[in-house]
């Protein structure tokens, strides 16, 4: 779990809260404030998520795309400050253990739908992730099954 603050900024456009980049995780469950900050990619653009009163947001991560096979896609999503207001965000993760072994679901495999990740431990992904991850957009292609590829 954790707590995010965003302060105001005077001119938003020239910094963000936290960049584009997928949760490393299973699932993530978000509890946001009024303000907006939260955006997700869709068609090429950033589209901002429109705060919802008591609700949580659910994101998909990056370990629940590999399960599901490619079935559930984990979204690209970023945070950005608001010129006047602060923001606060709470999300929570669910992650395997490190040593937990990561695959696709073996009945989402068949010879019309290969695996397209291969086995891996989410130790193994998480320390990618934090050493290739926010640096890009995501790395769950270093984790493709060789039919894949």
């Amino acid at each position: 779990m954790a707590l995010n603050y965003y302060p105001p900024c005077p001119q938003p456009d020239l910094t963000y809260g936290l960049p584009g980049h997928t949760d490393s995780n299973l699932i993530t469950i978000l509890l946001q404030d009024e303000v907006p900050g939260l955006q997700v990619m869709r068609d090429g653009h950033w589209v901002a998520v429109r705060p919802v009163p008591n609700t949580f947001i659910i994101n998909i991560g990056d370990q629940m795309q590999v399960i599901s096979n490619d079935k559930c896609k984990s979204d690209l999503h970023r945070a950005v400050v608001n010129c006047d207001r602060e923001r606060l965000s709470i999300p929570t993760f669910y992650c395997p253990s490190p040593d937990a072994m990561i695959r696709p679901a073996p009945k989402l495999v068949s010879l019309d739908e290969p695996a397209v990740y291969r086995e891996f431990t989410y130790g193994e992904y998480y320390d990618k992730f934090w050493n290739k991850g926010l640096a890009s957009v995501n790395c769950l292609d270093m984790f493709m099954a060789a039919s894949s590829v």
